[in-house]
């Protein structure tokens, strides 16, 4: 399943760890060598649930840039048992997206 298709590229050596049952943390390489967006970038993440058929959330909003290298989320007691956390990337002016990525979280 996809999100986002676009013509920006999504960061490499993404990695994405649950911390405690409430906190993901997610973490991406950054650099000179990384050149596959710019580092103003938004990052944009989305929940998808297996307790509620066809229930999402959208992290739209989030302050953090590609050059960031991390971003950290917590979830709030109905966000509890998220299945997929699919990501992906945004210029300012959101007029270009990443395609997305996902991970399955256990």
């Amino acid at each position: 399943m996809k999100i986002s298709y676009g013509d920006l590229c999504l960061p490499l050596g993404v990695c994405v760890n649950v911390k405690e049952g409430k906190r993901i943390v997610i973490t991406w390489k950054t650099g000179m060598d990384e050149l596959q967006g710019e580092e103003t970038d938004r990052l944009y993440l989305f929940l998808m649930y297996d307790d509620e058929t066809f229930r999402f959330s959208l992290f739209n909003r989030l302050p953090v840039c590609r050059g960031d290298g991390c971003a950290a989320i917590a979830l709030t007691l109905q966000e509890r048992n998220p299945v997929h956390l699919f990501y992906f990337f945004g210029i300012v002016d959101r007029t270009r997206f990443s395609g997305s990525g996902d991970f399955r979280l256990t």
